[in-house]
């Protein structure tokens, strides 16, 4: 589910108040079913926070198969070593190497795990177990070039090349993994730690609090039956009557925000329509609130 209509990125609280839009959306869709925002984050919200996250785990992962295939990739040159076909001799060559493999497979399962969860995980296990896999493959590579490829003329140069090419394959796949994606995967744990927590808060509190919300909103749509609005346009008013009611943001940032999100998910008629809502309903409480502080005033004075 993706209605975005300009694509232009935005601060850390506009980006959450848009997650928590696009959440209740799918909570109208489902609803009567419970909405899960797990689900959501693990969906859809990572490609919200940052540009280019629903790709990244699956771009990680095919990279680092590659990775785990080099070690069949010197067996060849694994049994130059080993002329006698000592299997267990030869397997010691790759066991640092693969065992570092599996260790990076797991860290990397576990990270993309606690991102879908609230958790909030860090990328430094991951980059240290791409340095692990970098020394073990140094170390394969720089043992089989001192056995193997300093025989003189019974090497052949097209060896040397071959065996050159085995090993700039192996680099690019850890720079790549180390300085691109690993550098991604930060990049996106910090952005979804701005803005998460925050933007369940809204969900939630507007969910919990729907009645109360959509009371006040009637107060001021005349002649609009809630359930007969545009489901974007009821939502991102739910969303800014919940922020006047229950937090502590001016109204006049609750306003800006809700009106610039449905510049971005609606049309420029909704627009209007939610301004005058809002604006209204703004209108009200600054008023309920100044009776009220009068009248505690009055009582103050009387006593």
């Amino acid at each position: 589910m993706s209605f975005d209509k300009s694509g232009k990125n935005t601060g850390a609280r506009r980006k959450a108040r848009e997650c928590a839009l696009q959440m209740l959306f799918a909570a109208d869709v489902v609803r009567p079913e419970p909405f899960s925002s797990q689900r959501y984050w693990s969906e859809l919200g990572f490609e919200e926070a940052q540009k280019g996250a629903g790709s990244l785990a699956l771009d990680f992962r095919d990279e680092l198969e590659k990775f785990a295939n080099l070690p069949d990739s010197y067996r060849s040159w694994i049994k130059k070593t080993d002329p006698l076909e000592r299997s267990g001799k030869r397997s010691e060559w790759t066991r640092g190497l693969t065992g570092s493999i599996e260790s990076l497979r797991r860290i990397f399962l576990d990270l993309t795990a606690d991102l879908s969860t609230d958790r909030v995980p860090s990328a430094e296990p991951l980059a240290a177990a791409i340095a692990r896999s970098r020394v073990e493959f140094e170390s394969l590579v720089s043992g089989l070039e001192s056995r193997v490829l300093t025989r003189g003329s019974s090497t052949l140069s097209d060896e040397r090349v071959q065996f050159g090419e085995l090993r700039s394959h192996g680099v690019q796949l850890l720079n790549k993994m180390g300085d691109d994606l690993c550098r991604a995967f930060a990049q996106l744990i910090t952005a979804v730690a701005a803005i998460r927590s925050f933007s369940n808060k809204l969900v939630d509190g507007t969910i919990e609090n729907l009645s109360v919300i959509d009371d006040r909103i009637r107060t001021r749509a005349e002649h609009w039956r809630i359930e007969r609005m545009a489901i974007v346009d009821r939502n991102v008013l739910r969303l800014a009557v919940y922020e006047f009611l229950y937090e502590d943001t001016p109204h006049t940032v609750v306003i800006n925000e809700g009106l610039e999100i449905a510049r971005r998910f609606s049309t420029f008629e909704a627009t209007q329509f939610i301004n005058g809502i809002l604006d209204s309903i703004k209108l009200d409480l600054e008023k309920d609130s100044g009776t009220a502080g009068s009248k505690k005033k009055s009582q103050t004075t009387s006593s």
